[in-house]
């Protein structure tokens, strides 16, 4: 064979290589691995609404989801926001290699011109239908671009034209069941704001803590604990702040209508309790502050997002259902524990992925009789990805009758939640 017909047969060989490795699948791994991103493009509405005003949108904030052992939200997460612009036309990228790859996201939508309290204009939301929207994202499961279509707003959602089903074939593991629950119970994560708000505007040390207790009833003997309706219950809402001062045992909290309450003398850096009542019938509307004795103000809420309990008094989202198991002398034996997600209108249904609640509960603990502290207590973590709970070994044999109190702590989000039982 010639020289001039091997160049040809080698330059056809070298062609045909290239044409198989640029195929739509591999184009990726010939540049070096592109981005995957999530896309979308904002409606006319939004840009109606974005002309010259205080809703003017211009960029897409993206938070990390941080939290302690304890399950409470790690503040500082607010000063790792990434920037993503809206252009002109309205549209958006977001490059999901910027972020971290580890950590579940909240996208918003911001007007970097705006005063503090109102940047955070949208959260950005996947649509779910009428039981709530998908407020938030894990990226270490994409594998594939996710493209939202026309965003419109609906509330204080910005709510994408594609929905779960649509986006679900992104995720390498999550289904569309897992979206849609998580879609459910994730509305807590817009406490994002009023964390935002109090982190950048006062000077104080915000810890941002929002913890619900909630007393449940009666304790029973090898029953499950009844799906939680609460409208007859009263549950305490509480929040801490680290500012010091002289006047702390004096600080209130000032409702929207000038009401005011006081903090809990036992934790003067600023735990108030509130019941279910006050919050259902004085505090659904406008901004609370919280201040010094003299009236300076030094951090504010908006409790209206912060509500665990829906409309129909039931715990919003995931919601865990426990049975004390004895043997015939009374001893216990185990605890069994199920989730559940409450779908609204009163319905439950069991939550069989128990990776989902993995992803979204954290620092789940048991304690009996007032924990350590208490010589009849004790206080553990467990692991809810198991359906069986054992009292461990230090704290010897504990029978049911020997009960009087039991605790059921987690955290969802960055929310904590403590549920009590009673004899």
């Amino acid at each position: 064979m010639g020289v001039k017909m091997k160049n040809k047969v080698l330059i056809i060989i070298m062609a045909l290589f290239l044409l198989s490795g640029c195929s739509s699948d591999n184009i990726g791994d010939i540049n070096g691995g592109e981005s995957i991103s999530i896309s979308g493009q904002l409606s006319n509405d939004i840009q109606a609404l974005s002309n010259g005003t205080l809703d003017d949108v211009d960029e897409v904030w993206a938070f990390p989801l941080e939290f302690y052992s304890s399950g409470r939200a790690d503040i500082n997460f607010i000063s790792k926001k990434e920037v993503f612009p809206v252009n002109e036309e309205g549209k958006f990228t977001i490059a999901v290699d910027k972020l971290n790859d580890n950590r579940q996201y909240v996208f918003v939508l911001a007007n970097s011109k705006a005063s503090i309290e109102e940047q955070i204009v949208y959260f950005l939301a996947v649509k779910s239908g009428d039981k709530g929207n998908l407020n938030s994202f894990v990226i270490n499961d994409l594998e594939k671009d996710i493209n939202l279509g026309q965003i419109s707003y609906n509330g204080n959602e910005a709510v994408s034209e594609n929905n779960i089903i649509d986006i679900s074939d992104s995720f390498i593991s999550i289904s569309q069941n897992d979206l849609k629950e998580m879609a459910i119970a994730d509305n807590v994560v817009k406490a994002l704001k009023n964390h935002y708000i109090n982190y950048h505007k006062y000077e104080n040390p915000f810890t941002g803590y929002y913890d619900y207790r909630l007393d449940l009833g009666k304790l029973v003997e090898d029953e499950y604990t009844e799906i939680f309706k609460l409208s007859e219950e009263e549950y305490r809402f509480s929040f801490w702040t680290k500012r010091v001062s002289e006047q702390e045992f004096e600080r209130v909290l000032l409702s929207p209508n000038d009401s005011s309450y006081n903090i809990n003398p036992a934790h003067p850096e600023g735990r108030i309790y509130i019941t279910k009542n006050t919050i259902n019938e004085d505090m659904m509307e406008g901004t609370w502050y919280f201040q010094e004795k003299d009236g300076e103000n030094i951090s504010q809420y908006d409790f209206d997002i912060n509500n665990p309990i829906d409309e129909n008094g039931y715990l919003s989202g995931f919601t865990p259902t426990f049975r004390i198991n004895t043997n015939g002398e009374g001893l216990i034996e185990s605890i069994s524990l199920k989730w559940f997600i409450n779908e609204g209108n009163g319905n439950f249904e069991e939550v069989n992925n128990l990776n989902i609640i993995d992803e979204n509960i954290r620092g789940a603990f048991i304690q009996f009789n007032g924990g350590d502290s208490n010589e009849n207590g004790g206080n553990w973590q467990f692991d809810v990805t198991k359906s069986e709970i054992y009292i461990p070994s230090r704290y010897g044999k504990v029978y049911f009758n020997e009960l009087d109190k039991i605790k059921l702590d987690f955290g969802i989000m960055g929310s904590k939640y403590e549920l009590y039982l009673s004899k």
